[in-house]
């Protein structure tokens, strides 16, 4: 693992030109009875969007005692809310090119792992025999990832390919592994906290022979098919949002206060910054050329981008000001 230092030296700085865009289509939505917030955190959080623009995630649902369910918006603006039989709770953490959804949900003292197929079959799973299976991605091919555990054991990944063959892993020296992304060749993406290094959080990008590519004070949040990665490095001040790509080569747009969250099969890169000037957290895209832009939803006090499919179509959620800081859905359409 490079040091610090060294790997700064070996970072290709690319800002590009920086564009404040305001004349962008973008759709807002809602999803029946999501709560405004809970706990001062957004009642509705969107996790995907596919290639043909259906948008995924979770909703708190304010008639039901706040319980956690999940949603499915097509394209055409029609909804469908996604609940597993007998669960308490339902997340839906992504969503891919053929419409499957993948999440977890509470099934009494158990947390489980499920895939919900585009036609509506559900397919419930555990990773292993601990109570936590918290599935947080699932790839164009079918692979699902994440992380399992339980009190008595220490976090560890997972990768379930479409087969239904589930691999459980740990990153070298990790005192926790977490998931946080899986693309369609297998390749397995996170973070854990390194018992060699001061607990400090290391990324990496794990292949399906189980080699390690390790990324020091970073945290990687998405690959694409390809195998470009994006996140955040977290040594830097401010944080800077980074793309590992393909070749080795790693670029970031230093400063930002900046998260990486999703990179589409071009390089495209989608996250959000906190923006010093306006003091509020606002949407970017940063284009494969090096061009960035930096958006707001409409009426929003805080605008968070979580992903891009390939038209590059992008989806997120935001605090709306015109409506008492109530959390809703956005897709800013690509021109």
């Amino acid at each position: 693992m490079k040091s610090k230092a060294i790997q700064l030296a070996m970072l290709v700085l690319l800002l590009g030109s920086t564009a404040m865009v305001a004349a962008q289509t973008s759709v807002v939505f809602d999803v029946p009875n999501a709560a405004a917030n809970v706990q001062n955190g957004a009642g509705l959080i969107v996790t995907g969007i596919n290639a043909r623009g259906d948008v995924a995630g979770y909703f708190y649902d304010s008639s039901l005692n706040f319980k956690q369910r999940g949603f499915l918006r097509r394209r055409d603006g029609g909804v469908s809310l996604i609940d597993v039989p007998n669960a308490s709770a339902t997340s839906v953490r992504g969503i891919n090119a053929g419409g499957d959804v993948a999440g977890y949900f509470h099934e009494g003292a158990r947390v489980r792992g499920f895939i919900r197929e585009t036609q509506g079959r559900i397919v419930e799973f555990d990773a292993s025999s601990f109570n936590v299976t918290d599935v947080e991605s699932i790839s164009d091919s079918g692979d699902v990832a994440g992380m399992t555990f339980d009190s008595s054991n220490p976090i560890r990944g997972f990768v379930r390919d479409q087969n239904g063959a589930i691999t459980v892993f740990d990153a070298p020296n990790a005192a926790a592994t977490y998931v946080t992304g899986v693309n369609s060749r297998g390749e397995v993406i996170g973070y854990f906290s390194d018992t060699t290094r001061a607990y400090s959080l290391v990324g990496y990008a794990r292949n399906v022979r189980g080699r390690f590519n390790l990324f020091d004070d970073a945290l990687a949040f998405a690959i694409n098919a390809a195998g470009s990665i994006t996140g955040s490095l977290t040594g830097s001040s401010p944080d800077s949002g980074f793309i590992a790509e393909v070749n080795g080569r790693i670029v970031f747009y230093d400063g930002f206060d900046a998260s990486g969250r999703s990179v589409n099969a071009r390089g495209d890169v989608v996250g959000y910054l906190f923006d010093q000037n306006q003091n509020k957290v606002r949407g970017f895209v940063r284009h494969m050329n090096g061009d960035l832009e930096i958006f707001d939803a409409p009426n929003a006090s805080d605008t968070r981008a979580e992903c891009i499919n390939a038209r590059g179509d992008i989806a997120g959620y935001f605090f709306d000001s015109s409506q008492a800081n109530k959390a809703r859905a956005f897709v800013r359409l690509a021109r």
